[in-house]
């Protein structure tokens, strides 16, 4: 501020001191630096701004005697280098002087004010357990829900994964719903909590091979063909028939009836004569002629013997 007043200058003390006579001369009156402490940032969860609130009583320093009541410090708004959570950032704050004294004051901002800028949780809601086969893991492929509080523009991407309590097959199996982040923004972010959903884990299907060599004799029956460990006839007691290809139904049973289900197939079986050529020429007959001997598939003439 610039005055104009009468006075005269004592070198000597290099003081200017009123005087009637003395020629008006201009002074220069500087604004007197305050200083202000007791400020500081609300800590916040991320925004997408940069700006942090200000709070404290904003006390001044420097202020002259009697004009205390003349001027006051108004906290505005600080304001980080970037967007990003992160703690201990540092704050560039904004304050300005107020009152009837304030023009004669300036003020000098403070340093080290910091904020901690926290990540913002996410929610997520509508993610689901899928149903699988299993296959010996506790991975569940888990259904896309519907994530809330990611600001428009930001790069966030949120994967669900699932893992069941248990690997073995059931129904009702407890599964954990757990979220990832990833994206350039994903550190802003707090992914959602742990879900609890459930699945059903429905039993396998063996890999098995068909047993070989299955044959049996005419006039037997299935209890008579022995089958591999695991192996069964669905009825043992059935006769196998005449000679010729069979077909009937088997059922294999794995060791882990637990998670495999039981399999159910056709094996076909070769069914031989009960007769040998060397019984059939040895065979004594009555002495009917032109009779015939029917075996399984196998026919005959038995001719009418002499008598001597």
């Amino acid at each position: 501020m610039i005055a104009s007043l009468k006075a005269y200058y004592d070198a000597a003390t290099r003081t200017y001191y009123p005087a009637e006579s003395s020629e008006a001369v201009l002074v220069r009156i500087n604004q007197k630096a305050l200083t202000v402490s007791d400020i500081y940032a609300f800590d916040r969860y991320y925004d997408g701004t940069n700006e942090v609130a200000l709070y404290g009583e904003a006390v001044l320093s420097g202020v002259v005697a009697g004009e205390e009541e003349l001027v006051t410090a108004v906290p505005g708004i600080g304001v980080t280098a970037d967007k990003n959570a992160g703690e201990n950032k540092p704050v560039e704050v904004s304050i300005t002087l107020e009152g009837a004294g304030a023009h004669n004051y300036t003020l000098v901002m403070p340093d080290g004010v910091t904020v901690n800028v926290n990540p913002l949780p996410l929610f997520a809601e509508g993610f689901s357990a899928q149903d699988k086969t299993y296959d010996g893991t506790t991975d569940i492929t888990v259904a896309e829900g519907d994530v809330y509080g990611v600001y428009e523009g930001d790069d966030v991407t949120v994967t669900a994964s699932g893992v069941a309590e248990s690997a073995n097959a059931g129904s009702g199996v407890g599964v954990t719903i757990t979220y990832t982040l990833s994206g350039a923004d994903a550190g802003n972010y707090a992914a959602p909590e742990a879900a609890q959903s459930s699945a059903a884990i429905a039993k396998a299907v063996p890999v098995y091979s068909l047993p070989e060599g299955r044959a049996a004799t005419e006039g037997g029956t299935l209890a008579d063909i022995t089958l591999p460990e695991g192996w069964a006839w669905e009825d043992a007691s059935l006769s196998v028939g005449g000679a010729g290809e069979k077909t009937f139904t088997a059922v294999f049973t794995p060791s882990d009836t637990a998670n495999y289900e039981s399999v159910t197939v056709q094996l076909s079986v070769t069914v031989t004569s009960a007769l040998t050529g060397g019984e059939i020429a040895g065979i004594a007959v009555g002495s009917v002629a032109g009779a015939s001997l029917i075996g399984t598939g196998i026919f005959f003439l038995i001719r009418k013997r002499r008598k001597v």
